[in-house]
């Protein structure tokens, strides 16, 4: 792979980006907060938020030109008058700088691509999604894969569960084990009002059949919400895609495609380069 010729790199922050910063995360608007107050809050708060929004950037900045190359005829140019994009790129940037969960971020930067690569959604509907990300816990959207498909959910992570009759609650234990039965019925609450599941929180703890405790309860709207956080991938046989894989020893291995799984590598001298972000923890 050759490297880009546009350099996608976010330019540092002015004062005024610093000024719309402090808008934002809502410290000018605090009643009764005095100027030396306020410049006090923007040495803590500004440069974290500063920190946030280049990473935010430069990631979807990164996605869409990788974008370029796995979609044809996909140009960054015509973004510029994709209004809905635009959009979905301010929505999406300023949940972005409230959160600092990883989840919610690759779902969010996954949405911004999958507007930009012209998902079939409605907009009015791709803006709902754009905020109940914003709105949700990553527990929330996690419980909303569980129950497009329990039964796969718990094989894929090799839970048992026993036979008999049972409730949709002990069946959420097992699945997250770190969540009390309360929160079970809040988050199931939350995807209910909000048309994500067929099932609500007055009957998690209902006694019925393993079968209807395992059947699927997510909703065609649930279904569309998953679509749209999910990472895109191109065509299997086409696609300009790799997995890494890191050994115990802390080593990363890329794996390319072998033009059945993933397009094959140009062969080619300095054909491969990379960058990566190392973070702390």
């Amino acid at each position: 792979m050759n490297e880009p010729k546009d350099d996608l790199r976010v330019p540092k922050a002015g004062k005024s980006d610093v000024a719309l910063t402090l808008a934002r995360a809502g410290i000018s608007a605090i009643p009764y907060l005095g100027g030396t107050a306020v410049q006090l809050l923007s040495l803590v708060i500004v440069p974290p938020l500063e920190r946030r929004r280049a990473e935010w950037m430069n990631a979807v900045a990164n996605r869409l030109k990788q974008l370029e190359t796995e979609v044809k005829g996909f140009r960054l140019e015509s973004l510029q008058k994709n209004e809905l994009f635009v959009t979905a790129v301010l929505h999406a940037t300023t949940a972005a700088l409230r959160t600092h969960q990883e989840e919610k971020l690759q779902a969010l930067q996954n949405a911004v691509v999958n507007t930009a690569r012209g998902i079939a959604l409605q907009e009015s509907v791709q803006l709902m999604f754009l905020n109940a990300v914003d709105d949700l816990t990553p527990v929330h959207l996690k419980v909303l894969e569980y129950f497009d498909d329990p039964k796969k959910w718990l094989a894929d992570r090799k839970i048992q569960f026993p036979s008999g009759r049972s409730t949709p609650s002990i069946a959420l234990e097992k699945a997250f084990p770190n969540l009390q039965r309360t929160t079970h019925a809040s988050i199931v609450a939350d995807l209910f009002s909000r048309g994500m599941v067929k099932i609500d929180w007055t009957v998690v703890h209902d006694l019925m059949s393993l079968d209807a405790v395992l059947s699927p309860r997510i909703t065609f709207f649930g279904k569309e919400f998953l679509e749209y956080i999910a990472e895109w991938r191109p065509s299997a046989e086409t696609g300009s895609v790799y997995a890494t894989k890191e050994d115990e020893d802390g080593k990363t291995t890329v794996q390319f495609g072998d033009g059945a799984k993933g397009a094959r590598p140009p062969t080619s001298d300095k054909n491969v380069t990379a960058s990566f972000r190392k973070r702390k923890g």
